[in-house]
């Protein structure tokens, strides 16, 4: 997806799948941006997002994403 220039979000109620999918993005040199319950600038996470095509993902905990 990230290479069709699509943008991607992924939900994940578990913090574990999150991890894994940090490690993958991570390993193959993708962006992205990520947001949990820790994360305290989530407009500036966002707005990269939104904004900067080089960023085609972002991954977001439930619970930071306001679903409970």
């Amino acid at each position: 997806m990230a290479a069709g220039r699509n943008k991607v979000l992924l939900f994940s109620k578990f913090t574990a799948f999150v991890a894994l999918s940090r490690a993958a993005l991570d390993e193959q040199g993708i962006p992205y941006e990520y947001l949990d319950g820790r994360t305290t600038n989530r407009q500036a996470c966002v707005d990269r997002f939104q904004s900067d095509p080089a960023c085609p993902i972002v991954l977001i905990s439930l619970k930071a994403g306001g679903h409970r």
